[in-house]
């Protein structure tokens, strides 16, 4: 399933606030793929969203935008190194250092044990999204 939300869609679908969205952009934080056509809204795949989900669940835990759009777009970025075999993909941070890494490409040297360590199911992300993809469409097409 190939689709491109626009930006309210996607923003409703994710449940992410679109100025913060906007901030995290303007101030380069987070990194779409997409560019922004004047006049026209930006146009969202499913990675995209998943990133976007990603920075409204970090956002949820009360983390600061910047660092929650970072992570986020950092999260997006290695699910769609492989995109077909990636399941999880796992944020790290320690004292000296921080990754970034999926099940399909693990790292040749794991974080220490005491990092810290919050992992996302980008599979289960993106099926979330799908389904609500697919609820608004049902909506739309009953409305019409």
């Amino acid at each position: 399933m190939f689709y491109l939300a626009p930006t309210p869609i996607a923003m409703r679908v994710t449940r992410l606030d679109p100025l913060k969205f906007n901030e995290a952009v303007a101030r380069r934080w987070y990194h779409p793929r997409t560019t922004a056509v004047p006049g026209a809204p930006r146009k969202f795949d499913v990675w995209e969203m998943v990133g976007c989900y990603v920075m409204a669940r970090l956002l949820a835990t009360k983390m600061q935008l910047s660092i929650a759009a970072s992570r986020a777009c950092s999260v997006r970025e290695v699910a769609e190194l492989a995109p077909d075999r990636t399941r999880t993909v796992t944020w790290a941070s320690w004292e000296t250092g921080d990754a970034v890494y999926s099940d399909a490409a693990p790292p040749d040297e794991m974080p220490p044990p005491e990092a810290t360590k919050i992992t996302f199911d980008v599979f289960a992300i993106r099926g979330v999204i799908i389904d609500r993809l697919a609820e608004i469409h049902a909506d739309s097409t009953e409305d019409a």
